[in-house]
């Protein structure tokens, strides 16, 4: 039988005061758990335990964190989009440039906004993009600015330790 936690005891939890455990797994049946997981939950829940015990499967249930709520995270990619954008930015505006246009960065743009979404659909507003590509182009070029600072470094620190050898 399922321990009983008292209208305190709920409030001491809310408060953050208590840690531990919402539910005491000792009393808990497992056939109170068992009714809310469906078939493949069971088996694989089975498994686990098998393989590492109960007393590590509900530890390890305490410390997995969950997923919040909205879209999941992109991680580095983001970081990595905008260098790639930066780059490309920087050898499109080269080119023109050395084409002799009077607005080298503005015309690369327009090639990765024609690049993107086609010359023939206009589903994106292009100054709008040319502003969003910006924020992110300059976050990038700072990024990529910092990566070659770093990847200098490290090549000096290895030139420097094969001379001592």
């Amino acid at each position: 039988m399922a321990r009983k936690i008292s209208a305190s005891e709920i409030k001491v939890r809310r408060a953050g005061k208590l840690r531990g455990p919402k539910y005491d797994f000792k009393h808990t049946q497992p056939a109170e758990l068992g009714s809310s997981l469906s078939a493949s939950d069971t088996k694989e829940l089975a498994r686990l335990v098998r393989k590492y015990g109960r007393q590590a499967v509900a530890a390890a249930a305490q410390e997995v964190p969950l997923r919040g709520k909205g879209r999941p995270s992109r991680g580095l990619l983001p970081y990595y989009e905008g260098m790639h954008v930066a780059d490309w930015i920087e050898e499109q505006a080269e080119e023109h440039r050395l084409a002799g246009h009077r607005a080298p960065y503005k015309r690369a743009v327009n090639d990765l906004y024609e690049l993107q979404y086609g010359g023939g659909r206009q589903d994106r507003d292009p100054e709008k993009f040319a502003k969003t590509i910006k924020k992110k182009y300059q976050q990038g070029r700072r990024d990529l600015q910092l990566v070659k600072e770093a990847a200098t470094r490290q090549q000096a620190g290895i030139q420097l330790q094969k001379g001592r050898k």
